[in-house]
């Protein structure tokens, strides 16, 4: 049994005119496989997630009943969305944890000139400690999210949260795929020649994870999407839940103001979507920031709870926060002579 969007034909044009129909794989009498006037033409050769089959087919003549009403396909599926998203930005967060893992194990018995443990090079360690500032910046982004679906699913979100997951939902996906994959490959590398067997797992899980940015939607595509839910006053609802958790810390360091000034910042690059140049960049400014505040509010937690961690969970948040210059620079230089780029960057592709 499966769904699937289709449109009739008297359906308006657009995605406007897609209806939700439920689609039997075969039909009774004969149970056997695809026997709804299904053809199956082939399973497709993919670059990885070879244990999730994909496979190309027709419907010739296949029998499917609507679901709902005429039209408003896009709108029923949307909560299947929200959920195959966080379930893709699991997989990413996911595989980066299995990786980091191994190349903090590996890090622990591998000794190099003459005896001494990586564990105790610091460019080494340097190295791993970045990644480990990004996964847990990804991990509390993705938790806090599952947080908001949970409530929402269960009836129990304020209107405030059902508007924050809808922001959180698809940058959280592009956000996660975007940055876990060259995160891996750095888990890889630390486990020098090593990493690059198959033996690992290391290989099969970026094979796997690079799906994510396509699968459910491009970091493009997804980057449009928050624009498109960014309308009303989403963001700015979005902003005052982060100031509340900032006006919750004991004192202002730098990086939390650093933070605050980003926050306060926010609603007006958003109305700044005109500039085609500019939602994927708005996108990766809005993940860390949404990631900075997740962080923040468990650093905060953690120190009022004299948690042993307390001191390390403030040293991942301020590191953290320290690379939200990049992007706020980044966006800035896309705003200069936006014709004039684009243009060039025809020439520039084109060769």
């Amino acid at each position: 049994m499966s769904v699937a969007l289709a449109r009739s034909e008297s359906s308006t044009p657009g995605t406007g005119g897609l209806s939700l129909f439920l689609v039997p794989v075969c039909l009774p009498p004969f149970p056997t496989p695809l026997s709804n006037n299904i053809l199956l033409h082939r399973l497709k050769d993919k670059f990885g997630t070879r244990a999730v089959p994909t496979a190309e087919l027709s419907l010739n003549g296949t029998r499917a009943w609507r679901i709902g009403a005429p039209g408003a396909g896009v709108r029923q599926i949307a909560p299947v969305l929200n959920i195959t998203r966080v379930h893709s930005s699991v997989s990413s967060v996911g595989a980066l944890m299995r990786c980091l893992s191994l190349a903090r194990a590996y890090a622990t018995v591998r000794t190099v000139d003459g005896g001494k443990l990586l564990t105790a090079v610091p460019i080494h360690m340097e190295t791993l400690a970045r990644v480990s500032v990004l996964y847990r910046a990804l991990a509390h982004m993705l938790f806090g999210t599952i947080l908001l679906l949970g409530k929402t699913e269960c009836g129990v979100a304020s209107k405030a949260e059902e508007t924050r997951l809808r922001l959180l939902t698809p940058t959280l996906k592009a956000f996660a795929a975007l940055h876990a994959v060259s995160a891996m490959e750095e888990c890889m590398a630390a486990l020098g020649g090593q990493g690059y067997m198959e033996e690992t797992g290391i290989g099969r899980l970026i094979r796997d994870s690079l799906v994510e940015k396509i699968w459910e939607g491009t970091v493009e595509v997804l980057a449009h999407d928050l624009i498109r839910a960014s309308r009303g006053q989403g963001v700015e609802e979005f902003c005052q839940w982060g100031q509340t958790i900032i006006s919750s810390a004991p004192k202002k360091t730098p990086a939390i103001a650093n933070l605050q000034q980003t926050l306060t910042e926010l609603p007006t690059i958003f109305r700044k979507t005109l500039n085609p140049l500019l939602p994927r960049s708005i996108l990766i400014l809005f993940g860390h920031v949404a990631s900075s505040l997740f962080l923040l509010e468990h650093a905060i937690w953690s120190r009022s709870h004299d948690e042993s961690n307390a001191e390390t969970d403030m040293v991942v948040f301020e590191r953290w926060v320290g690379g939200l210059g990049q992007i706020l620079n980044e966006i800035k230089s896309l705003e200069e002579g936006v014709e004039e780029r684009i243009r060039v960057n025809g020439l520039v592709v084109g060769g």
